[in-house]
């Protein structure tokens, strides 16, 4: 190897002599250090921002039956109502409700006729208002 003294690992010394030859002409101690202390820092900081994005998403409504019950009747209105905006926010809101990990409402959403409206909509010739039906189409 260039560079590097020569050594012999059978001789005793020789992997000392290179072992203290890489420690001085390599990096740094304190330099060493930052970078170890700069990668464990940063390793932690995607973990957490992991952490609570998952959260954020499994708990946005993770609230008691009574508020869920009254949100799932406020999305199946605005599913129903003329205005187009009404009806978008109605179907994040069924998405919202379905995307809850324990226990979602599937049973509810299609038992109170949801599915035939969806239908309806993505028979539409109106792109943007068929991405988001046939995403809660997909979760059903």
């Amino acid at each position: 190897m260039q560079g590097f003294p020569a050594f012999t690992p059978g001789t005793p010394g020789g992997g000392e002599q290179h072992r203290q030859f890489v420690k001085t002409h390599g990096i740094g101690t304190e330099e060493g250090r930052r970078k170890r202390e700069e990668l464990t820092v940063s390793i932690r900081k995607k973990a957490r921002e992991e952490s609570l994005s998952k959260r954020r998403q499994t708990t946005e409504m993770t609230a008691n039956s009574q508020e869920v019950a009254q949100h799932f009747q406020e999305c199946l209105q605005g599913i129903y109502s003329g205005d187009l905006q009404t009806t978008i926010k109605a179907v994040e809101g069924f998405r919202k409700l379905l995307s809850v990990e324990k226990n979602p409402p599937i049973y509810e959403v299609i038992k109170a006729n949801v599915v035939p409206r969806l239908v309806e909509f993505l028979l539409s010739d109106n792109e943007t208002l068929q991405v988001p039906f046939v995403f809660l189409l997909k979760i059903l």
